[in-house]
């Protein structure tokens, strides 16, 4: 018997269940070795629509007899994205100059279908070292290592929701494939770029402007460390840590100087621009501002590497020093870097690129999702490379999709969007972007 568009899910023969090397097979040969045969079987569709059974029945005395059964059957709807959501940062582990800290944290939107193990490779190969693996928020005992979670077997327990573990190396460079394997036998697979210092932050002294030492101006200048195909179109700043959303901290004021006039054809970028009216920007850059986040939207493009300094960012802040999360988008829409540094030290640079193993570098990101914590609304915006189908999706701590906004089709840039949580219990939730199979995802807090 052979099944198209399907599987054997339940076998009696002569009243005597069948188990062993026939459920979840597309074909298989029953012997009867009797008069009289009753088979009665159950198929699992691989997909809704026809599904062809075709038999056929050889008797002692050589004869043979073919069927075929058409049936019409609807496959059941999945209850969420197969794929977990991974997100990897990079961190340097200070005092070290080049030791990183790789975080990788996985979340589950399929509660009912746990994650039993993880296959780590590297491309070319390196040295690392373990550090904390979490399953669920508990702290695990379970053997691991560089390679594979656990080191054998499957996890026990099992990672029902999320489950986040490190990985340390020395001047490594290079690419990290990390593949998740559900319970149910479905494996998804992540590449990350591990970059080592992918920016240089030029040093800055804090300086205090104001009564009772109240604003505080720093100004950030990003080389890359390596001359990349693209130019720098956007810079996006950002409270890096959710917590400090609920302290005294918020942007000021902004400015730039560093992107070309477009009123003069001989200017390029690295020039000091004139800013004729008097508003702190040059006239070269767009800028906007909100409490917890800034974005520059350059005239002029900047490309590493072209004998051209850097532009610089000017930031004013009240009310403290936060982590502030940056990212350079370039003109197709890529994150060429989008990480976090710590203003009280110029040294630290965390980086947070990934490329999906089948697309190139072009993709879409989050650039920002505030205000956070929210009571009513939380808005989300993000960036594109090109034409997407995107949806922004809500969810759970327990995995369940409360809402999905599809956007439909959008072009390539920056877009944003808005998610209503009046009527949701306070609490930490997911906000998701999808297009397609891939997902990126950001806390949400409804206070």
């Amino acid at each position: 018997m052979s099944i198209y568009n399907g599987t054997f899910s339940n076998v009696t023969l002569n009243n005597i269940s069948l188990t062993s090397g026939v459920i979840g097979q597309s074909n298989y040969t029953f012997d009867a070795s009797a008069s009289s045969a009753e088979l009665i079987i159950c198929i699992t569709p691989d997909s809704t629509g026809v599904v062809v059974v075709n038999y056929v029945t050889y008797l002692a005395n050589g004869e043979v007899c073919e069927e075929r059964i058409q049936l019409d059957c609807k496959a059941p709807e999945p209850t969420s994205d197969c794929c977990p959501i991974v997100d990897f940062k990079l961190r340097r582990s200070w005092p070290f100059f080049n030791k990183y800290v790789g975080t990788f944290e996985i979340l589950n939107p399929d509660p009912s279908n746990p994650i039993c193990s993880v296959q780590i490779s590297s491309s070319p190969a390196g040295s690392f070292n373990t550090g904390t693996l979490i399953i669920d928020g508990t702290a695990s005992g379970q053997s691991w290592n560089s390679t594979s979670i656990p080191a054998s077997g499957t996890l026990s327990p099992q990672a029902i929701n999320d489950m986040l573990f490190t990985l340390t190396a020395f001047s490594y460079k290079g690419k990290i494939t990390i593949c998740v394997t559900k319970c149910d036998g479905s494996e998804c697979c992540y590449e990350f770029n591990w970059n080592g210092k992918p920016i240089i932050v030029f040093p800055w002294e804090p300086a205090q402007l104001g009564s009772d030492n109240k604003l505080v101006a720093v100004s950030v200048s990003a080389e890359m460390a390596e001359d990349i195909d693209e130019s720098i179109k956007y810079v996006s700043f950002g409270f890096a840590d959710e917590q400090e959303i609920e302290g005294d901290a918020e942007f000021f004021a902004i400015g730039s100087t560093g992107d070309c006039d477009d009123r003069d054809e001989e200017s390029s970028p690295g020039i000091i621009d004139p800013d004729s009216d008097d508003d702190g920007i040059s006239d070269g850059t767009e800028s906007y501002m909100s409490k917890y986040n800034a974005l520059f939207e350059l005239t002029c493009p900047y490309k590493p590497g072209e004998d051209t300094q850097a532009p610089s960012f000017n930031l004013v802040l009240k009310g403290g020093l936060p982590k502030i999360g940056m990212a350079l988008i370039s003109e197709e829409g890529n994150v060429v870097f989008d990480g976090e540094i710590d203003l009280a030290n110029p040294d630290s640079v965390i980086s947070s690129v990934e490329i999906p193993t089948e697309k190139s570098a072009s993709t879409f990101r989050f650039l920002n999702l505030y205000p956070n914590p929210a009571e009513d609304y939380f808005t989300v915006s993000y960036v594109t490379s090109k034409v997407l189908d995107i949806d922004v999706l809500l969810v759970n701590q327990n995995g369940q999709i409360l809402q999905i906004k599809h956007e439909g089709t959008v072009n390539a840039g920056i877009h944003s969007t808005t998610i209503d949580v009046a009527n949701l219990p306070a609490g930490v939730y997911q906000a998701v972007l999808k297009s397609g199979g891939s997902m990126v995802t950001r806390s949400a807090v409804v206070k």
